[in-house]
């Protein structure tokens, strides 16, 4: 076999994880401040996947970043199932623009979220107050999880794509007239990939 490989950007996210979204092995014991059963915010010794934690944040940022920006946004609800193994970020406020990128050909949702390397953000002159720099963000999210569902309306129409397979297939989207705006992001961790069972 050859020495020298060259790795896509995908497969080296899959294959040098750490570089990307820290650790994905767990770390066994140690002490973080943790939201307890209580209802407290207690120092406890847990066990952990500083990546599980980091995909978790990159889909938070998002929310909160659009919040900044978009003075209309009123809410972000969090909603975790453990039952079913998956994470919902959802917030109101105007939305993504519902239209394709005549540059990608794409929709705007899809660029956003299931392509590398995009970002709105790249605009280094702009001061900024925000997260996301590199391209990354969210798409890591959907990399490191078994199925990732993308929802948004933008006042006009309501868009759905689903990935699987860690960003390896996609769903067509699928539009509706829809008038309420919204942004909302499901995903399954892919757990086997985090060193975990489930979300504990």
């Amino acid at each position: 076999p050859p020495i020298y490989k060259r790795l896509n950007l995908h497969d080296h996210i899959m294959s040098r994880s750490e570089v990307y979204i820290g650790g994905v092995r767990q770390i066994i014991e140690d002490d973080m401040f943790v939201f307890a059963s209580t209802g407290k915010i207690e120092s406890k010794s847990i066990k952990y996947t500083p990546g599980f934690i980091k995909i978790f944040d990159e889909i938070l940022v998002n929310a909160i970043d659009h919040s900044v920006k978009d003075k209309s946004v009123s809410y972000i609800k969090i909603s975790i199932d453990k039952e079913k193994g998956f994470i919902s970020v959802h917030n109101d406020g105007s939305g993504i623009a519902i239209e394709k990128s005549e540059e990608y050909g794409v929709y705007n949702p899809e660029l956003i979220f299931g392509n590398l390397l995009t970002s709105s953000n790249y605009d280094d002159t702009q001061e900024r107050i925000t997260g996301g720099l590199n391209g990354l963000g969210s798409k890591l999210t959907n990399i490191f999880s078994k199925k990732f569902i993308v929802e948004t309306c933008d006042g006009k129409l309501e868009y759905k794509q689903i990935f699987e397979d860690n960003m390896k297939s996609k769903s067509e989207p699928t539009l509706k007239p829809g008038k309420k705006p919204f942004t909302k992001i499901t995903f399954w961790p892919d757990f086997q990939k985090l060193d975990m069972n489930c979300i504990d």
